[in-house]
Parts: structure tokens; sequence; C-alpha cells
């Protein structure tokens, strides 16, 4: 009779990857591995909490390596991971690393990679005119490099800004992790989320409103990132959702998955409503969500008048 194989909740994959690799690792970072494909789908337990395989640990130790060492993409180390029946790297992927590492290491007079200059110009210069507007001429004269180190990394500007884009998720999702630091109610764990995510979104919403508009434009590959990117930042809201009910009773009849998305949706315009004038409060705002998601209808509602405390989007996350 087979043993059925070791698994761990996402919480102890994360400190044992950070134990076994020295590097800083999150259940975020790894459920955004989950969602590119570089670890497969963790079974369920009845309660509906995610099972990894315990041998995960050394595969996510090997990308977290790969990309501290190397700076690779998340796309670049899932084609240098291929999987094998053993889990190892396949034939010629040392060779390749060599050569990334010949070809990407050198730095720049100032000591930053060269890519990351890329990837910080690309930012400023997108926010400030926009994706179609933008050109590759413009993001290499931003970071100061020739127009032929920018194909030493990307192959094109959509490229760029969904590495971009990656690196702005990441940090909102880091937020988001920071903000739930030892708050262990439901309800504060919402408030919290909500409170983090909006704030949060305020920064980063010049990039979500490119990607937005390129993919209703039909361009398959950010409708793809899109689909991605809100189904990472609801998987975890529709959890808290599901222990709300189960405590409340108030959302029982209600698709915690459904509800997540239109919570996410009604947050981002929410934030967006408190920068137009100071008649709304997000903490406020929040507080009368929370009230009416818990059947709390005693909680008041924003005043009208009150001094707006939400911070300056471009402040937040810096």
């Amino acid at each position: 009779m087979s043993e059925e194989p070791q698994t761990i909740t996402v919480g102890k994959l994360a400190r044992a990857v950070t134990g076994a690799s020295g590097i800083r690792c999150t259940p975020r970072m790894i459920r955004n591995y989950e969602s590119k494909g570089l670890i497969t789908e963790p079974r369920r337990s009845t309660g509906g909490i995610r099972l990894y395989p315990a041998g995960d640990v050394e595969r996510i130790v090997r990308i977290k390596k790969l990309q501290h060492e190397f700076d690779l993409s998340l796309a670049a180390i899932n084609h240098l991971l291929e999987r094998q029946d053993d889990g190892s790297l396949p034939p010629k992927a040392s060779q390749l690393l060599s050569e990334t590492a010949a070809t990407r290491g050198a730095l720049p007079p100032g000591g930053e990679p060269r890519r990351a200059r890329l990837v910080e110009a690309a930012d400023g210069v997108l926010r400030a005119k926009g994706y179609r507007e933008t050109t590759i001429e413009d993001i290499v004269n931003e970071a100061g490099v020739a127009k032929g180190t920018f194909y030493l990394y990307f192959n094109n500007k959509q490229d760029l800004f969904l590495e971009v884009l990656s690196r702005a998720v990441l940090a909102l999702e880091s937020h988001l992790e920071e903000a739930l630091d030892g708050v262990t109610g439901p309800l504060d764990r919402l408030r919290k989320r909500a409170l983090s995510y909006m704030r949060g979104y305020l920064n980063y919403r010049d990039l979500i409103f490119i990607l937005y508009g390129e993919a209703v434009g039909g361009d398959i590959r950010f409708q793809r990132e899109f689909h991605d990117i809100y189904r990472r930042l609801t998987s975890t809201l529709s959890e808290d959702i599901r222990e709300v009910a189960a405590r409340f009773g108030a959302l029982s009849s209600v698709d915690p998955e459904l509800l997540s998305y239109a919570l996410v949706g009604a947050g981002e315009m929410l934030a967006y409503r408190s920068t137009l004038d100071d008649r709304y409060d997000l903490e406020e705002i929040v507080s009368g969500a929370i009230g009416l998601l818990s059947g709390d209808a005693d909680t008041p509602p924003p005043r009208e008048g009150s001094q707006s405390r939400s911070p300056d989007p471009q402040a937040v996350g810096d």
C-alpha cells in the first residue's frame, strides 16, 4: 500500500523556502509561482486549504535563487525549469545559465543592473505617456542605455510592460501581506485587506488602466494577464469571505468567488472616488462596507465633509 506524499500549507512552505534559501518568500509569492505554472496547483483539504507537496520546497528555492542571482523573469525561469520526472533541470540548463550570467552580469558605471534600470525607466515613461505613445527609444533614453541593450533582456515593449506590471502587482501583494501580518479575526482581516488594497491601487492605477485598455482592445496576452492578476488578488479574499459566512451567516447564500470580484471592483472605484474631493474617508468607507457584510446595521456611514486621510497615491509603497 503506497503512502500519501507529505504535504504542507502555504505558510509552512514559505517559511521553509525562506530558511533553505536565505531569500524572503511569502505565501503571495508562492501563489504567483503557481499561477505562472512554475509549480503545480496543489490539492485542497476538505476544508478548502491548499496542501502543497513538501518537494516544492526544493523547486521554489531554485526559483528564488534564479531570480536573485540572475535577475531572470518568471517566464525565463519557467523555460529553464521545464519539468522532468525527477524534477531536475533540463539538459543544457547549466550552459544556458552560464551564458545568461556572462551576457547580463556586467554592471553599468552606476553599479545597478541594466535590466533593473530599464524596468524602472519604463515604469516612469509608461505612466507619463501611456502605452501606445511610449517607444523603446523613450525607455532606453530614460534608462541611459543603448537600444541594443534593451534586446538583451526583452523581446519587445509588451514584454517590458508586463515585467513592470508584474513587479507592481508583487509589490501590492507584499503590502497586503504585511498589512495582514498578525491579524486573525475575519472581519479585521477584511478591513485591513480592503484599506491596504485601496491605498495600493491608487499607487498603481496608471499601470492597471493601461492593462484594462489593452485587454479591452483585444490583445490576447494582456487579457490572459488581466485574468491572472485578478484571480490572484481575489483568491485569498474568497477564503476570508467564506470564514465571515461561517462565523456570521450573513453571506452564506452568496458565491464567495463572485463576491470577491465584486468587492475588488467596488474597492477600486471607491478608492478612485476618494481622490476627487475630501468628502469621503477611506477608513469610514471600509468600515461601512464591513458593517454591511457582517450584518451590523449600526456601523456609521462616511461623514459628509470629513477630512480625507487617504495618502498621496505616489507616496504609497515608496
